[in-house]
């Protein structure tokens, strides 16, 4: 870890050690918030199926919608 900061330092990407700690405990808040809104959103569904809400998935429906939109990505398409 003491390497991460003073490479940071070195490289000049941070001018402090402050700095590197301040980035980094805003990256370890910001995934700990992706990871409450994963948790959020898949116990959302989970409750929607327990209530019977859920809607069947066709895989093929949604295999051929994939195809369809990298190929309308591709450069030149």
């Amino acid at each position: 870890m003491l390497q991460f900061v003073q490479r940071s330092l070195e490289t000049g990407e941070y001018a402090s050690e402050d700095e590197v700690v301040v980035a980094g405990m805003r990256a370890l808040r910001d995934v700990k918030q992706r990871h409450q809104t994963l948790r959020d959103d898949i116990q959302a569904a989970l409750a929607e199926i327990d209530a019977d809400l859920g809607e069947p998935w066709d895989v093929d429906s949604i295999k051929a919608e994939l195809v369809a939109q990298l190929d309308a990505d591709e450069p030149g398409a």
